[in-house]
């Protein structure tokens, strides 16, 4: 059985990104959207469009749209590139162009066999910049906090593009705050477009980007800033989600995976299956009975529409394994091709 989880609800995130040519056409939650897949990440898809990049949660797509995504993630290799060797926009931008501290001074930086981060964090920063010193130490917490986490350390890197006046004073700034991640070279700067191109109005900020060079977010929007916290809350709060086992990306990718489900079986029958379910055992730790049975009404989308126990549970339990049963979810029964409403008999034991 599966713990509690806490729902993660991400935002529509619009970028800057100017793109040439756009054919394809989203139904988001019922409005059209003109742009291309550029990736997807958990439980949001990246789209491409005329006015910028988007997150969209898979939840919200149309079949078309989760037909595109489902193609798209059959040719995602799953190996992962090593960042050495990697062709990304951004990894041939920054190859020989890092530096970092190595205590007494600034040395080229080499990724050495690490793979190449699925995500770039790039810092706009400098010294004279009273407001990037208050944000800096937040930063450099965060940082070290992330990377301890061996699931998310190599998911990441974050890259410090410096406005500072001279390359005295980005060394100054870079040993004082002890930045424990990369810098671009003073000598580099006005050599990455890639990177650059995203610079704010203002600084700090703070942006993400994905090895294309595309936008995921942005410390200001538009004219208005949002601050570097904006986009490190964004990045935390996302990085977890790419792992495809926690609850509240596989509750968004619940459409995909009934899209590829019914698909899969043109003739003949499919049963339904458990896709999702969580129960709060100890609540019902003190009944006398310890096994009963779930009788379970799955639609065509593979979401509960009714539940009943039998034995019939006193009934504050019932109460609660109603609202309980009400949030699992199925892959729904398929007939020639058809998704089929079922109900399904559940053995719980408790």
């Amino acid at each position: 059985m599966q713990g509690r989880f806490v729902k993660i609800v991400l935002l529509l995130i619009a970028g800057w990104a100017i793109a040439p040519a756009f054919s394809a056409s989203w139904t988001i939650s019922g409005l059209k959207v003109e742009g291309e897949l550029a990736a997807v990440y958990g439980p949001v898809a990246l789209i491409s469009h005329p006015h910028g990049t988007s997150l969209i949660r898979l939840d919200a797509l149309d079949d078309a749209g989760l037909a595109a995504v489902s193609a798209h993630l059959a040719k995602v290799n799953p190996t992962p590139v090593p960042w050495m060797t990697s062709t990304s926009p951004v990894a041939k931008a920054v190859r020989n162009r890092l530096v970092s501290w190595d205590g007494s001074k600034l040395t080229p930086w080499s990724p050495g066999s690490r793979p190449e981060p699925e995500f770039y964090l790039v810092y706009f920063s400098a010294h004279w910049c009273v407001p990037c010193r208050k944000f800096t130490p937040s930063l450099v917490e965060a940082y070290h906090d992330l990377k301890k986490d061996p699931v998310l350390a190599d998911r990441f890197e974050l890259i410090f593009v410096s406005n500072d006046r001279d390359a005295s004073e980005q060394l100054k700034y870079v040993r004082e705050a002890g930045m424990p991640w990369p810098a671009v070279a003073y000598s580099q700067l006005k050599k990455l477009p890639v990177l650059e191109r995203w610079a704010g109005r203002g600084i700090p900020c703070l942006v993400v980007l994905n090895r294309e060079g595309q936008l995921i977010y942005h410390s200001f929007q538009g004219e208005t800033y949002l601050g570097p916290e904006h986009a490190l809350t964004r990045i935390r709060q996302l990085l977890p989600l790419l792992d495809p086992s926690v609850a509240a990306t596989r509750l968004s990718r619940h459409p995909l995976a009934v899209y590829e489900h019914i698909r899969s079986k043109n003739t003949g029958e499919l049963p339904a299956k458990p896709y999702f379910w969580q129960l709060n055992v100890t609540f019902y730790r003190k009944l006398d009975t310890k096994m009963f049975e779930a009788l379970v009404q799955i639609d065509t989308q593979g979401r509960v529409i009714s539940v009943e126990t039998e034995p019939r549970l006193p009934a504050v339990h019932a109460a609660q394994f109603e609202r309980e049963a009400m949030e699992w979810r199925f892959l729904p029964r398929v007939v020639d091709g058809q998704a089929a409403p079922t109900l399904a008999r559940i053995p719980i034991e408790l």
